[in-house]
């Protein structure tokens, strides 16, 4: 009600997730850089309120087999693979909205892109200043 969260919203029932506005802001005021591993909503909504300091980076598993199976194996309940997988398909449809996109098989070959992704943003953000 008061505007302090830029996003919020119900992820799954009983249980809200948001962005607080004021450190982002901060933030970005600094130069600093912020990574948030947020739903596709969410994303939307902060590259609409901040388009020239937004990019969205989109990190899949290298199949929906492997995305179910590492939730398993992590211990989530049947209930949240059930929640998480129902998503999966408007998340992959968003992941064309994009402009970096990387498949999680091997997590150092999927650290340096994310390194170098966030490398070349900055770059960017330099020659436009």
């Amino acid at each position: 009600k008061e505007g302090k969260l830029l996003e919020f919203q119900e992820v799954h029932p009983g249980r809200f997730y948001g962005v607080p506005r004021a450190p982002l802001e901060e933030a970005f005021r600094e130069g600093r850089d912020l990574i948030a591993d947020i739903e596709i909503a969410g994303a939307e909504k902060i590259l609409e309120a901040f388009p020239d300091n937004t990019v969205l980076i989109f990190i899949a598993a290298p199949s929906l087999e492997i995305l179910e199976q590492r939730m398993r194996d992590r211990g989530e309940t049947e209930q949240g693979v059930r929640d998480r997988m129902a998503r999966a398909e408007r998340e992959m449809a968003f992941a064309m909205n994009c402009p970096v996109y990387i498949v999680n098989h091997n997590l150092d070959k999927a650290s340096e892109e994310l390194e170098q992704a966030i490398i070349k943003a900055r770059e960017s953000r330099k020659v436009e200043a």
